[in-house]
């Protein structure tokens, strides 16, 4: 009876040994080839990689996919894409184009064409000098044309509206805040209507200032004053529009100055 029982536990002790033998052993492999996905017919294909988005492929997809579109624009490596009129299946599409993880698409209102042509026509209508507009922009994030003027000119959106969709433009109201420059009249061209301001404590006079129909002239105590009035020497303290060239002396042009008194 021993003897059988010593038979039976060889046996064991073979098969365990036997099992742990045939244990399979992984290599790492220092180059793997290209990942693989198993097809419908029980073969492998190769896992195809989706190029990242950049500005210019995109727009090329744009083009050929004919998608009406805002503009596109990035934020760090990522694009954006402004879409008229978004849909499941254009999102499939630049998925199936572009690795997902590099772009971001947006439903807009209006195509970049809509967007240029408000500006265009702000331009047109001479906007800038009939309205004293300060300037226009075009806000490729928010899908509008901006428009920065003056608060006090306010009452005149409804000139801009007349021509423009309204749904399409922000106003960016600009109060009068701190006079840009504080100083003496170094020269005064009356031809040109214009005077150049010595800024306080700057070494040479500094700035131009031309004046056109929505200039204000005051004094400082609130009553008028007309151009003519300037004289070299006087002090005045000076508002722009907002635009000024960069020269030498600085050009731009006046939104308010006041004739200080002496």
């Amino acid at each position: 009876m021993r003897t059988v029982r010593l038979s039976i536990l060889m046996v064991l002790v073979v098969a365990i040994l036997a099992a742990c033998g045939a244990k399979e052993t992984k290599v790492k492999n220092d180059n793997p080839g290209p990942d693989t996905t198993a097809a419908g017919d029980g073969t492998t294909t190769a896992q195809e990689t989706q190029p990242a988005a950049d500005p210019e492929s995109v727009k090329s997809y744009l083009k050929e996919a004919n998608l009406t579109n805002g503009d596109i624009y990035l934020d760090g490596s990522i694009v954006h894409v402004n879409i008229v009129g978004l849909t499941a299946e254009i999102t499939s599409g630049f998925e199936k184009k572009f690795d997902p993880s590099t772009f971001r698409l947006h439903d807009v209102r209006f195509s970049i064409e809509e967007l240029t042509h408000a500006q265009d026509a702000l331009h047109d209508h001479e906007f800038y000098k009939k309205l004293n507009l300060y300037s226009s922009s075009i806000d490729v994030i928010n899908n509008q044309v901006t428009i920065t003027m003056p608060d006090d000119a306010a009452d005149k959106v409804e000139e801009i509206e007349k021509v423009v969709n309204k749904d399409l433009i922000d106003y960016d109201f600009v109060a009068l805040g701190e006079p840009h420059i504080v100083g003496s009249i170094a020269e005064v061209d009356a031809k040109s209507k214009r005077i150049l301001v010595h800024e306080d404590g700057e070494e040479n006079p500094n700035l131009w200032f031309s004046f056109n129909e929505y200039s204000k002239l005051t004094r400082e105590d609130g009553g008028n004053l007309s151009f003519s009035e300037f004289k070299k020497g006087q002090r005045v303290k000076a508002w722009t529009t907002g635009m000024i060239q960069d020269s030498f002396p600085a050009q731009g042009t006046a939104r308010k100055v006041i004739l200080l008194a002496e």
